[in-house]
């Protein structure tokens, strides 16, 4: 406990003590020790914490030599100066009241009938006191945490014995999963339920909860009575005992994680024999993983360091989860891939209200870090033996966000039409040799820096032919979407484009919008 000098003053009983100036530090300096001084070229010596005292006798043929005192004392972190003035010194200069109140540092008189001996050991008994009292207070709060540890209490129980100790609501917020656990009022636990947590560490005091350089949470203190100063003493025990909690819980998470991770990618790898070997497994972890199902494949899109991916994973395994509950997950291939159990049969209705939940939790993923994750989704499967294909194809449907012109945050394999043929050949010679074949005349022509033919058929396939709507797209004249057009078909040697041509002119732009992203 710190002891400041104006408690000294206080627990030693020195209400005959008249505080002459620096009145700012007597609450804010720490007494540790009480020397006498009868010299005044003492900056060497002092370590801080001093409570000097003077009978005044060697400031007695230079009472300014106080100023230097004062000022050296002060920068040293000594405590206080007191010194007898009417027994050798009659007053005190002005300039010395000017350098004690410029320095924060209290300058004390002491009435001339106190021996040494009646202020040194009262002030040293009185810290020996506070020592043994603090030892005293710091083992019974140790032994009562240590007592939740051993009987493995949770972390409830924990804030629960802290806001016993401190009288004020509690609450902790954890780093890795962002769960909180406020103990106290209905206020203080409906700010908990409702606020996020830059709100909530900005209403409220906090100290992290960390070891080295990883945090791994937020104790945050509510409204209480007046601060005690032995509340550092539960709070550090506290802050210890989460720690040992907070490990123990991680490492019990990180080994069934690697179960739950390796047993998914067996299941997507083909290496569990039966469909049966796989529902056994799963009654485990209570999954029920009989019936239809669907893969899901998230994977940011913005190179996020793996720190800020491991947090959107989290968040969006957490949304999933308060929709969907439990199910099987798993890091791999570079994303997060998610089964989901028991797909109603009726899947078109079932897609709508899954599009619409993935695109909420990809927005608000997207806005609490600032990444732009994505996800793909394949066609149902009938059952949890054929859920591989199912992850090919959310894979490819992916993948797919990438190198197509038509990019979306949600990507349904199903939806993909013509695009799920493409997937396979556009990177081929083949496929290069195809769009040379068909669109050669318009690229060469573009480089030359004319017309934009090959934007301009892109855009007129994408309106279905019509000319109209993409001039207003391009935004240009319809007779020049026309003359454009005309070129177009001149180039290609064709007076006008059949059906065949048109869906191969289609083919063609596509595949080489998607060589373009594959660069």
């Amino acid at each position: 406990m710190t002891v400041t000098v104006k408690k000294m003053i206080e627990d030693g009983g020195y209400y005959d003590f008249s505080v002459l100036a620096g009145h700012a530090g007597l609450n804010s300096r720490e007494v540790k020790t009480v020397c006498v001084i009868d010299t005044p070229d003492i900056f060497g010596w002092i370590r801080g914490g001093e409570f000097l005292i003077s009978s005044g006798f060697i400031f007695r043929d230079d009472p300014l030599a106080m100023v230097r005192v004062v000022e050296d004392s002060a920068a040293a972190g000594a405590a206080a100066f007191g010194v007898k003035v009417d027994r050798f010194l009659g007053s005190i200069p002005k300039e010395v009241f000017r350098a004690a109140d410029l320095c924060s540092f209290p300058l004390i008189e002491i009435p001339a009938y106190y021996n040494h001996n009646d202020i040194i050991n009262p002030v040293l008994t009185n810290l020996i006191n506070s020592q043994a009292k603090l030892l005293d207070l710091s083992e019974s709060v140790r032994n009562d945490f240590f007592e939740i540890i051993m009987n493995d209490g949770d972390i409830e129980r924990i804030l629960e014995r802290l806001r016993a100790f401190l009288k004020r609501d509690v609450m902790f917020i954890d780093a890795y999963d962002g769960k909180r656990i406020a103990v106290g009022s209905e206020h203080f636990r409906n700010d908990a339920a409702m606020q996020n947590r830059e709100t909530l560490l900005q209403s409220y005091r906090h100290e992290q909860v960390r070891m080295a350089d990883r945090t791994y949470g937020y104790l945050l203190l509510g409204d209480g009575e007046s601060s005690d100063p032995y509340d550092e003493i539960p709070m550090t025990h506290a802050k210890t005992t989460l720690l040992l909690r907070l490990q123990r819980d991680l490492a019990q998470r990180e080994t069934e994680r690697r179960y739950i991770e390796q047993f998914v990618q067996d299941i997507l790898r083909r290496a569990l024999r039966t469909p049966q070997e796989i529902w056994d497994r799963a009654r485990i972890y209570r999954w029920h993983l009989e019936g239809p199902q669907v893969v899901l494949f998230f994977k940011d899109a913005s190179q996020s360091p793996p720190e800020s991916t491991e947090r959107q994973y989290r968040l969006c395994l957490n949304m999933l989860a308060s929709r969907f509950g439990s199910f099987p997950h798993s890091q791999m291939n570079g994303g997060l891939v998610c089964i989901l159990p028991q797909i109603p049969q009726e899947w078109q209705s079932f897609k709508e209200t899954l599009a619409e939940t993935l695109e909420t939790i990809l927005d608000a993923v997207a806005s609490m870090t600032g990444s732009s994750p994505r996800v793909g989704v394949g066609s149902p499967r009938e059952n949890i033996f054929l859920c591989d294909k199912g992850f090919r194809e959310a894979q490819k449907s992916l993948d797919l966000t990438q190198t197509t012109p038509r990019s979306k945050k949600t990507t349904f394999w199903d939806d993909l039409g013509v695009y799920r043929i493409l997937t396979h050949v556009h990177t081929s010679e083949d496929a290069r040799d195809f769009v040379d074949s068909h669109l050669a005349a318009l690229i060469e022509y573009d480089g030359e820096g004319k017309d934009a033919l090959v934007s301009t058929l892109a855009a007129i396939i994408r309106h279905n032919w019509h000319l109209k709507s993409a001039a207003s797209e391009l935004g240009i004249h319809y007779n020049t979407i026309k003359y454009r057009f005309r070129k177009i078909c001149e180039l290609l040697g064709e007076e006008e484009l059949e059906p065949t041509l048109r869906l191969e002119l289609f083919l063609a732009v596509e595949l080489l919008e998607m060589g373009k992203n594959d660069r």
